[in-house]
């Protein structure tokens, strides 16, 4: 079967990440850095836009940061714990000048980017409390709010159609102590550099303008602005907007498959409904 007929699998990016990481001031993670990678990224997302929506936290809430900190690492560590430990794909580090991890980036190749039962299942196993169960600490809108997630990744199926072969920034986070000094841009240079190597576009949600922006540096584009909005919710944190977007590879001219997935773009025009929960859309300019 020629190449660009079947999925990126997860060795295809593991070989392809391992050729370019020495050049960068990066490392691939082991199963053994599992737990250090979800507390590096808990601690980098604990005041993450998205994450900060679906808790939904009052501003006087004397235990906000903790309860910021404990949803973080429980979203984290489902969402990228079957990435750290090698099974749905990749994780790299970056380290500071004394050798600690303070940077993770979790990447997932499209063969393996549809989340199995056995996942939850395992993830359920190993990790005892659920998500869904942290909610009931959280906002009144909080469990509708986290169920309003699961249809980004039907948006990001429909955005990537037009290729078999793509990959997932699914995380990337720097300690908050260790920003500005490079890390997230030596980890994103490598995800291009790899995504390059292996002419396949890249797909990332920004849960900021700021971060939009800096997405776009790299060679990103927006194809999609999603407005999440629980029905009846009329708190003052009850909107939400996330960017989606997405690169293509460098050359793509070389070949047609890659040529074609330069060309396309999808545009959304009607809202999209979830149960109780309205996703408005807006398309790429």
């Amino acid at each position: 079967m020629r190449r660009q007929n079947r999925t990126l699998t997860k060795k295809e990016l593991e070989c392809a990440v391992k050729v370019h990481v020495s050049h960068f001031d990066a490392s691939l993670l082991t199963r053994e850095k599992e737990e250090e990678a979800i507390d590096v990224l808990a601690d980098a997302f604990k005041d993450n836009p998205k994450f900060a929506w679906v808790e939904g936290l009052e501003v006087n809430d004397p235990d906000k940061d903790q309860k910021k900190y404990n949803f973080s690492r429980c979203l984290q560590a489902y969402a990228n714990h079957r990435v750290l430990n090698g099974k749905r794909g990749v994780a790299v580090g970056a380290r500071d000048e004394h050798g600690e991890l303070i940077g993770c980036m979790t990447l997932v190749p499209s063969s393996c980017s549809r989340e199995r039962r056995i996942d939850n299942i395992a993830a359920n196993a190993r990790l005892g409390t659920t998500p869904m169960e942290k909610t009931e600490e959280y906002c009144p809108d909080s469990r509708q709010r986290l169920e309003a997630m699961g249809e980004l990744p039907k948006l990001r199926d429909q955005h990537m159609a037009n290729a078999r072969r793509w990959l997932c920034l699914q995380s990337i986070g720097i300690r908050p102590e260790a920003r500005g000094k490079g890390h997230a841009r030596e980890l994103l240079r490598l995800l291009t550099k790899t995504a390059d190597s292996l002419l396949v576009p890249v797909y990332v949600e920004a849960d900021s303008k700021n971060d939009e922006s800096m997405y776009k540096k790299f060679g990103f584009r927006t194809v999609e602005t999603v407005h999440a909005h629980v029905a009846g919710d009329k708190s003052s944190t009850g909107d939400l907007t996330l960017y989606l977007m997405r690169r293509n590879p460098r050359y793509a001219h070389r070949r047609v498959s890659c040529a074609q997935m330069a060309g396309a773009e999808i545009k959304f025009e009607k809202a999209r409904i979830s149960r109780r929960i309205r996703f408005e859309t807006v398309p790429a300019s």
